[in-house]
């Protein structure tokens, strides 16, 4: 009795490449994929498997035992190089991926998960979005080459020679002479003023910081960075310095009150409680009224008496007075919208272990549901809804705080495969969004062969996000659209099942290809002109490698006959139609380019990809 795969092919056993292609073409004219697309994917596998031993043998190379059908077919599709598996992965894109990053194991033997495939509407869409520059390699590698023609542009730079003219010398000995005189004037002001030498140096260092600080009105941050110095804690106590910097703040204009407390503060001093000794100190850095010590002393005691020899009347009043201007404070202090965004601080705060700022409360914003996250550098919204009982998981406000979360997640996750996938960020209408919108919905778009490992990591990462407590507490919702060359093809809205990354790539990897060409052959028109208003169908007949080209192999069959009687060839440059009993799937160069750019020019109805760039051509039969 044969052995297989060779009894598939009714061989009695090991038999030369002529006498095996011949077999097979044999029983696939008489094979009915329709009736049995098991029997047909088996007699495929067998042809495979018998051809590989063939050209085996024709090498030289010993022959390999073969074992059951399956274990042969395994053996086979972990023996073959990557350009002679008939299977659906771009072995271009794979080269591709080992040059650019390591290859993550595919994951395989897990059931296939369709969710709510829009396939059917796969370029419709384009007429309601906007017009979106064409996703294709060749932009890609434009941007990629600006990119880095910029960066040679600098490296390549070379100092261009002196060659300087007598005069343009005359005139540099003048510009250095001109600065070194003014150095020397700099010099003897500051030795004049500050006492020389090296700590003279550092004190008109420090208080030339102090001018530009006041001058470009920095913030209080920077101020705050300036008093934690070195060089603050240098020159802090000399009396040259303090006279320098007190002269600064009465002569210059200080953009935020706060600073002259911080300055103070930094000195151990307040405008509340001076002594004589540093009260001119105190008066010019805190902005307070131009007068002497003894005027101000002189005040407070007359102050002090006045309150003795008021009248009981002024007394009284000064009594409702405060009453008032109390209530007024304590009126402010608990404004709703201040207590509002007092308390969603705090509860943020709690619940995600991060520093958040009230916009409203610091003057940034009109709106109370604006906060500022500092660390993160950017801003969320929030707002109450309902009572806070973490019990029962109520938070007491709701948030876009996730949103904004998993959109710089997203786009690092983009980053990171800029080289496999592209990231566009939508609107609820499925639109982009504007630049400083939060998004509804994402589209992240790859190429027909290249995406599967990038599937595969999109998958991982949005299992580790649906455990952060962001996400988690608040769950987001947002819809996560995948797509070749722009076009969907898989929707996932969350709130929701988790993201299922093995169901996602195995659908992109066995069944897209096959399902793309189908609705290229139908909408493109070629199946009217083969089969006219006879029914017929299509049928995934795996990929198929012509002089190192690999296309999606689909076929065409007559319902009433069952007979397959057109192929259909993609590979994004070309769509091709050429009836089954004349195809040479071992063709020469010379009939290849015949396949290519022979036949019948069908017009496309598309204008890029997923339509075939160099056309569609059709060889009647």
């Amino acid at each position: 009795m044969s052995r297989w795969p060779w009894s598939e092919l009714g061989l009695d056993g090991p038999a030369p490449l002529e006498e095996v292609r011949r077999a097979y073409a044999q029983l696939v004219k008489e094979a009915h994929p329709e009736e049995d697309p098991e029997g047909f994917q088996r007699l495929h596998r067998a042809y495979q498997a018998a051809r590989q031993e063939a050209r085996r043998a024709a090498k030289g190379n010993p022959p390999v035992v073969p074992g059951t059908e399956e274990q042969e077919a395994h053996r086979l599709r972990n023996a073959q190089p990557p350009l002679e598996r008939e299977e659906k992965l771009d072995v271009q894109a794979l080269l591709h991926q080992e040059n650019s990053q390591e290859k993550e194991p595919q994951e395989d033997g897990k059931q296939k998960k369709r969710e709510t495939w829009d396939f059917k509407h796969l370029l419709n869409q384009e007429k309601s979005q906007e017009k979106e520059p064409l996703g294709n390699t060749e932009q890609k590698e434009r941007e990629t080459w600006d990119f880095k023609n910029l960066l040679n542009q600098e490296k390549s730079q070379e100092k261009e020679p002196q060659g300087n003219t007598e005069q343009e010398e005359r005139e540099m000995w003048e510009f250095e002479r001109f600065f070194q005189e003014e150095e020397r004037q700099r010099a003897e002001r500051q030795q004049k003023k500050y006492g020389g030498g090296e700590q003279g140096r550092v004190i008109d260092q420090a208080l030339q910081l102090v001018y530009r600080l006041l001058q470009e009105e920095r913030p209080r941050s920077t101020w705050e960075q300036f008093l934690q110095s070195k060089l603050f804690s240098q020159v802090k106590d000399h009396a040259q310095f303090m006279a320098g910097l007190a002269e600064a703040f009465r002569t210059r204009t200080v953009s935020n009150p706060k600073i002259r407390e911080d300055v103070l503060q930094a000195y151990g001093l307040s405008t509340q409680t001076v002594s004589r000794k540093h009260w001119e100190f105190v008066r010019d850095v805190g902005g307070l009224e131009k007068r002497t010590w003894g005027e101000q002393k002189w005040r407070g005691w007359l102050s002090f008496l006045r309150s003795f020899c008021l009248v009981e009347g002024i007394v009284a009043l000064a009594l409702v007075l405060f009453i008032l201007v109390l209530n007024g404070i304590l009126y402010i202090s608990e404004h709703p919208e201040r207590v509002q965004a007092q308390e969603i601080c705090q509860w943020l705060e709690e619940d995600f272990g991060i520093p958040v700022e009230s916009a409203y409360l610091e003057k940034r914003s009109d709106s109370v549901r604006d906060y500022y996250l500092p660390e993160q550098q950017c801003y969320i919204e929030a707002w109450p809804a309902g009572e806070r009982d973490l019990t029962q998981g109520k938070l007491g406000y709701e948030s876009n705080l996730a949103n904004v979360f998993l959109t710089q997640e997203l786009e690092k996750f983009a980053q990171e495969w800029e080289a496999v996938c592209t990231l566009k960020e939508l609107d609820e209408a499925g639109n982009l969004s504007g630049a400083y919108e939060v998004p509804a919905g994402y589209l992240l778009s790859t190429g027909l062969w290249d995406g599967a490992d990038c599937i595969t990591a999109l998958g991982e990462r949005m299992v580790q996000l649906s455990q952060e407590s962001w996400y988690t507490l608040l769950d987001p919702a947002f819809q996560l659209r995948l797509a070749v060359w722009d076009q969907p093809y898989f929707t996932y809205t969350a709130p929701g099942d988790p993201f299922d990354g093995a169901g996602v790539r195995s659908y992109y990897e066995n069944d897209l290809p096959a399902e793309l060409v189908a609705y290229l052959v139908r909408e493109s028109g070629l199946a009217q002109l083969d089969f006219g208003t006879a029914a017929y169908g299509l049928t995934d007949l795996g990929s198929i490698t012509l002089q190192g080209d690999t296309y999606v192999l689909v076929g065409g069959v007559d319902a009433d006959t069952n007979e397959l009687v057109r192929l259909y060839l993609y590979d994004s440059n070309y769509l091709i139609s050429t009836p089954y009993d004349t195809f040479d799937p071992e063709m020469d160069r010379v009939a290849y380019n015949r396949l290519r750019n022979g036949g019948e020019k069908v017009e496309s109805p598309g204008g890029r990809l997923p339509w075939p760039t160099a056309g569609i051509r059709r060889f009647a039969g």
